[in-house]
C-alpha cells in the first residue's frame, strides 16, 4: 500500500511555535490590535492579515518555525512499522520558494535530524514537496498516494 503522511501538525507539533511567532509578528510588525483566531491553523488564518503581511511573515519566519517543531511522540516508530509492514511511505509537505530557501533539502535534513527517516537505509520512503496548498487533493487523485 502507498501511504502519504503530512509533516506539519501530523508528524510534528508545528502550531504552538507558529502561534508564538505569529503573535510576535502581529504585535511588533502589523500593530493593528488584531486578535488571534482560536480556530486558526496556519499563518494566513490565525490573524486577519492582508496577503502582503502573511507573505512577509512567511518569507521571514516560516522556515524557522517548521525547523523548530517537535516530532510527535512515537511518530518515527509508527512510520517505521508501516514501512516494515511493506508499505511505501510518502512524506508530503507544501513548502515553496520564497518561504523556504531550499524546500526539499531543508525538509530532508530536518527529517533525518529528527530520526523520521534514516540516512541511506529507508529506500521506500519518499519526500514529496509541493509548491501548492492542495497537496492532498492532487497527490491522492488517481491513486497516486
Amino acid at each position: 500500500m502507498r501511504i502519504g503522511i503530512d509533516i506539519d501538525n501530523t508528524i510534528t507539533n508545528t502550531l504552538p511555535i507558529l502561534k508564538k511567532y505569529c503573535k510576535n509578528y502581529n504585535d511588533t510588525v502589523v500593530k493593528r490590535n488584531l486578535h488571534m483566531h482560536k480556530d486558526g491553523i496556519a499563518s494566513y488564518n490565525l490573524y486577519d492579515w492582508i496577503e502582503e503581511e502573511n507573505l512577509d511573515f512567511c518569507v521571514k519566519y516560516l522556515e524557522e518555525v517548521v525547523l523548530q517543531a517537535e516530532v510527535k511522540e512515537d511518530a518515527s516508530e509508527v512510520i517505521k512499522k508501516l514501512k516494515d509492514d511493506g508499505n511505501t511511505i510518502y512524506i508530503i509537505s507544501s513548502r515553496a520558494l520564497p518561504m523556504f530557501k531550499t524546500p526539499y533539502e531543508t525538509t530532508e535534513k530536518f527529517l533525518k535530524e529528527k530520526n523520521i527517516i534514516k540516512v541511506n537505509n529507508w529506500k521506500e520512503i519518499y519526500i514529496i514537496i509541493r509548491e501548492i496548498n492542495e497537496k492532498g487533493e492532487i497527490l491522492c487523485q488517481n491513486g497516486n498516494v
